[in-house]
């Protein structure tokens, strides 16, 4: 189905900066403020067969143009203590439409895709059993957007540091 894929297929380019510095609140409570931001340029066309993330149905072939995408955000965390953190991330997204140039069932298919935007906050609660393991647990969801679809996605990741 359509909308079990995920990304473009194609190869892309990605640039990106992060800044980031850490400050000490009152209490002694560290604050870490993250600015990030990535560029995301596809390299090349799209083979399409049937079914794709596209929208394109049984027995079409033919081939997608990816567009441009980018997304800028900004990302604090707080500390509780030695072992909790507080986090939440401001991610704002940018991506232009696709082209899709094709046939299907006989017919000439040209048709090209809007370009989109969300805004997705990401809360999120850190705990560190000591300096070099951690687990961090939240959930990123869509709080506004145009030409996108709205989401609720789990985050969960183990950090191990050797």
């Amino acid at each position: 189905r359509s909308l079990n894929g995920l990304g473009s297929g194609a190869y892309t380019a990605k640039e990106g900066l992060l800044l980031q510095s850490l400050f000490d609140t009152w209490g002694d409570h560290p604050m870490r403020l993250r600015l990030f931001g990535a560029a995301f340029e596809p390299l090349a066309k799209v083979s399409v067969q049937d079914a794709s993330v596209y929208g394109t149905g049984q027995g079409f072939q033919g081939q997608a143009t990816p567009g441009f995408a980018a997304q800028l955000g900004l990302g604090i965390e707080y500390g509780l203590d030695q072992r909790w953190v507080l986090a939440l991330d401001l991610v704002d997204s940018y991506a232009d439409g696709f082209r899709l140039d094709g046939t299907s069932s006989g017919n000439i298919v040209h048709t090209s895709a809007a370009s989109s935007t969300s805004l997705a906050l990401a809360p999120a609660i850190e705990y560190n059993w000591s300096d070099s393991v951690g687990l961090i647990v939240g959930v990123e969801f869509s709080a506004a957007g145009r030409n996108t679809a709205s989401f609720i996605a789990p985050q969960i990741a183990l950090s191990l540091v050797f």
